[in-house]
């Protein structure tokens, strides 16, 4: 049964009630869901608030999902931009610069 049969406009599902529902892996679930989302006719929204997952009901959620996935975007961009200059550092040092870390 494909994962988007089991999800509805009206209740969201986390990845384990999906794993349970379906009899797939953890892994699967999120693949399938991956693939779904590449499709208009089969989008599915989620919240990084422990929610889960649904199908949209309005333009509202698909907002929502819009906006934390571009938040995300922009967290691994940053990410990024700072390995390509420690691996800038490391080229110019040819690997003997020690970095530090501080927390």
């Amino acid at each position: 049964m494909s994962i988007y049969h089991l999800l509805s406009t009206t209740e969201w599902k986390t990845r384990e009630q999906l794993m349970r529902e379906s009899g797939m892996s953890d892994r699967m679930v999120r693949r399938e869901i991956n693939e779904l989302r590449k499709h208009p006719e089969t989008v599915i929204v989620s919240s990084s608030h422990g929610k889960g997952y649904k199908i949209p009901s309005s333009v509202e959620e698909i907002d929502m999902c819009l906006y934390e996935s571009m938040s995300r975007c922009k967290e691994e961009e940053e990410k990024q931009k700072v390995l390509r200059q420690a691996r800038r550092i490391f080229e110019k040092g040819k690997g003997n610069v020690q970095l530090t870390f501080g927390f």
